[in-house]
């Protein structure tokens, strides 16, 4: 979760607190140059102007970037975010719009950013009229015949947009705390109820956009939050949390209004759009997502397992195993959603662990700022910059000199006091500073070489010159003087900020727990009844923050705690006294109320995801959002394989299917013809084909109880989930492969599936080709006696086919089509154990050109389902008895 403030923290509650009249918010900043956000150098917190310190980082890059995408990997509409009204503006109306930006005027006064009430700034809400990125999450809410909500599921593989543009950051409340706060507050309630509660909570979340209090009050603590973001960063949150509110408002009123007529699937899907644009809304509040502490992205911090853990201390039980129906028991094994601890956690401090790691004070910590302010960085950053020219200019009165060969004891001094500037910039991420430092530390090293040849030394005083870091790439005097006065205003602003950063996300984590974990909160004595103590957060931001206090790792170099890592720089004892009192200071100024609330039960439903599909019929026309994908066939190593028809067209296919179904059931009934039809497909008879591996893993009894699933499943949202895990798990579907990378299959989809170009890319000819490579491997190597025990294909195939057996004895539907995987299973057995070795390359073609007829056969029937052709459904009970007589020609 992420950073910053100085030396001298003691400067508080100073900003946001001046009385202006009701509109004294600003107009929109000018705007960014369209690749402003991608251009690198000082961290977002220490810009200045929206164009200054973007010429500063295109000229230290170096490096020509591509156009920013959002985290779900969608892509972006427009790259430059400030530029609205673009895209179907016709249903919103002119007058609620924000005012164009203004043209970009020379040394231009700070512009607060407009967020006025947002009233009706939208009339008809369509898919991402602004130009925007999108929301693909769509969370699926399912409701009891009473009425109440009993399930909520939200697709571990889908995030809302990231503020950080193409970085995913790291939050500061894990996203989980997000998602599990709307699970908890919305669980059991009827739909109605459902509404109000999430009218509320957003309501509280968005009150600071209002405009501001008359009489001189301060800010409300969300706008004060917001100010201390970097400029060009209002500029670009701001239309993004317009927007986002706007959406949550309208479908809120669109669901009150379907409750209110009785309409209760139209009101369950006007309510999970609001859901997923809340969760949107609330990631891009400032300092919900902050910059990842290393170049490799954000990484976890075991938030699931301590959600997990605090999960079955909420239900009063270990979580148990969710079981697959009893009919269908199979080699495969129960999953659990709910990681299990080898041990209970019980005692208070063990709890208290685990509800804080789903807060990142390291997150805190360098999104904020804090970290030039807690290390004394914060002057010396500002002396380090103030520094460089005067290195320059001692440098180059060095090569100027009469000597024509500058000792290295002459440039001794400059070279490493540029060195020293270098290592302390770095940690805190001003680029800039380091870049021009490491440049004066190079021309340092190269001065007694170059000053013999009259070209290198002319060129290096020329340099010199006119960069104050000495080369032609770096910025010119003038640029590096208002970068300068931006380094000096960021730290004293975050100095003066990054304690009301950290006293506002606690109290909003402190009442995240105790509403989603209210019995847990009280068996871990997690909170006090005293403000002074931060309701009990004061001890562990202490030992947080001590925990980075010099001295520091035990070795130079190595840190020891994963604080250290992450933020770079030891703190300074005095100045964790002073900023801890700040902390505290602002916590006892916000006053958060803090109460346990009542157990909804939500804790027993709280297993995740990773598919959720949702279905509605507005105006009788379909829709469907489908969020994550199915489940990887079991034996993969834990990776998703190599899709032989593009995953893309797999669901192309359903949602081609719901577009043009008028009513539920026609869906429903779809999906269980295709099922039959599977299951008597030629792909299905490459069961036997499969390798060990995958059989041991229990790949068909996963199939057939996705598709006694699609058979059973009475909602259509239920089916398509169950189909798209069988259309998974059929023979080869996916495949261990080298390459498991994206082809650009999304782009051929775009352009028909049956295009020339996009066949070749949504069907994985090499993924096939290498399964059936493994394949004659497994087999030679069995045949010629020097297979292992683990990658036995006759062991395998007889243990599956036993096992599918006991699976068939109560099986119903699907009875017969499991009896004959079985018996094809067994017959391969029997088949392996005859084969000579110098039968196997014959065997292994016919087998080769088996496995590729039939998945190229699967291909095109999927390419023509995505243009409304249905294949004819296979008869129950009458499939793969072809297959089983033909093995006797081997």
């Amino acid at each position: 979760m992420d950073e910053h403030p100085d030396d001298n923290p003691s400067q508080l509650k100073k900003r946001n607190t001046a009385p202006g009249p009701e509109h004294d918010l600003p107009e929109a900043p000018p705007p960014h140059p369209p690749d402003a956000q991608l251009l690198h150098a000082l961290p977002t917190r220490a810009r200045s102007s929206p164009d200054e310190p973007v010429r500063l980082r295109r000229q230290l890059s170096g490096v020509k970037q591509a156009p920013s995408r959002p985290d779900d990997g969608e892509g972006h509409p427009d790259d430059d975010p400030t530029l609205l009204k673009k895209r179907n503006t016709a249903a919103i109306p002119v007058q609620d719009l924000p005012e164009a930006p203004a043209p970009h005027r020379a040394d231009p006064p700070p512009a607060p950013v407009d967020l006025a009430p947002l009233r009706q700034i939208i009339a008809d809400v369509g898919p991402n009229p602004t130009g925007l990125y999108a929301v693909k999450l769509r969370p699926g809410i399912s409701v009891r015949d009473n009425g109440t909500i009993d399930h909520i599921t939200v697709s571990s593989l889908v995030r809302t947009p990231s503020p950080l543009k193409r970085t995913m950051g790291d939050h500061t409340r894990s996203w989980t705390t997000l998602v599990d706060l709307v699970r908890a507050r919305l669980f059991g309630k009827s739909l109605g109820d459902a509404v109000t509660t999430l009218s509320e909570d957003h309501a509280e979340a968005a009150d600071w956009m209002d405009a501001p209090p008359a009489g001189g009050a301060e800010h409300p603590v969300g706008r004060q939050l917001f100010d201390l973001l970097p400029a060009d960063d209002q500029t670009f949150r701001r239309d993004y949390l317009r927007y986002y509110s706007a959406v949550v408002r309208t479908k809120l009123d669109t669901a009150r209004e379907a409750v209110a007529r009785g309409d209760r699937g139209a009101a369950g899907a006007a309510l999970e759009e609001a859901v997923g644009h809340h969760l949107a809304y609330l990631n891009f509040l400032p300092f919900s997502t902050v910059q990842p502490a290393s170049g490799r992205g954000a990484t976890g911090s075991g938030e699931g397992t301590a959600r997990g853990v605090l999960i079955s201390n909420e239900i009063r039980t270990r979580a148990a195993p969710v079981a697959a129906p009893p009919q269908l028991q199979d080699q495969s094994g129960p999953i659990s959603e709910i990681p299990e601890t080898a041990d209970p956690v019980t005692s208070p401090r063990q709890l208290q662990d685990q509800l804080w790691k789903l807060f990142d004070f390291g997150a805190v910590l360098r999104g904020s700022g804090a970290t030039e302010s807690l290390s004394g960085m914060g002057s010396t950053i500002v002396d380090d910059a103030t520094a460089l020219p005067a290195l320059r200019d001692e440098l180059l009165a060095i090569i100027k000199g009469p000597h024509a060969n500058p000792t290295v004891e002459a440039v001794k001094a400059v070279q490493q006091s540029a060195l020293k500037i270098k290592q302390n910039a770095e940690p805190l991420g001003y680029a800039p500073i380091a870049t021009m430092a490491r440049s004066l530390e190079q021309i340092a090293e190269r001065a007694p070489r170059a000053s013999i040849n009259t070209t290198d030394k002319k060129a290096l005083i020329k340099n010199l010159e006119k960069y104050p870091g000495g080369t032609t790439g770096d910025v010119t005097v003038e640029e590096y003087r208002a970068e300068l006065n931006a380094i000096r205003t960021t730290v004293e602003k975050n100095r003066e900020g990054a304690p009301l950063v950290m006293a506002a996300l606690i109290a909003e984590h402190q009442k995240a727990m105790a509403t989603e974990y209210p019995v847990t909160v009280g068996d871990a004595e997690f909170l006090s009844d005293q403000p002074t103590d931060m309701n009990g957060a004061r001890t562990r931001l202490i030992d947080v923050l001590k925990s980075n206090v010099r001295p520091g790792p035990t070795a130079p170099g190595q840190a020891s705690t994963k604080l250290q890592r992450d933020i770079g720089v030891l703190f300074k004892q005095k100045f964790v006294d002073t900023f801890v009192d700040d902390v505290v200071a602002h916590y006892e100024r916000i006053n958060p109320r803090i109460e346990r609330a009542a157990d909804s039960g939500w804790a027993k439903d709280a297993a995740n995801t990773t598919l959720v599909v949702t279905c509605s019929w507005p105006g009788g026309r379909g829709s469907t959002t489908i969020n994550g994908r199915p489940d990887a066939p079991p034996g993969l190593g834990g990776g998703m394989g190599a899709h032989t028809t593009a995953e893309t067209l797999e669901v192309e296919a359903v949602k081609a299917l719901v577009t043009r179904s008028t009513a539920a059931q026609q869906v429903v009934d779809t999906l269980r013809a295709r099922v039959r039809r599977a299951l008597g497909s030629d792909v299905m008879k490459l069961d036997d084909t499969l390798p060990p591996y995958q059989l041991a893993a229990g790949q068909l009894g996963a199939l057939f109880n996705a598709a006694r699933d699609v058979l059973t499943s009475a909602e259509p949202a239920d089916a398509i989930v169950a189909y798209l895990n069988f259309r998974n798990m059929l023979p080869y579907a996916t495949v261990a492969a080298s390459d498991t990378s994206g082809h650009g299959e999304g782009a051929a989809k775009k352009r028909g599936a049956g295009a020339a170009d996009a066949i070749e890319v949504l069907y994985d000819q090499k993924a096939i080709d290498e399964a059936v490579t493994t394949q004659e491997s497994v087999i030679s190597t069995f045949v010629h006696g020097n297979v292992e025990k683990a990658a036995n294909p006759v062991a395998a195939l007889n243990e599956a086919a036993k096992q599918l057996t006991l699976m068939a004895v109560e099986a119903t539907d699907l009875k017969d089509d499991i009896t004959a995987s079985a018996a094809r299973l067994t017959a391969m057995a029997v088949e392996l154990t005859r084969l000579k070795p110098g039968r196997v390359q014959p065997f292994m073609n016919e087998v080769g050109n088996r496995m590729r007829t039939a998945r190229q056969a699967e291909h095109a029937v999927i390419v023509a389902e995505t243009a409304g052709k249905e294949s004819p459904e296979a008869p129950a009970g009458r499939t793969g008895q072809a297959a089983i007589k033909r093995k006797g020609r081997r």
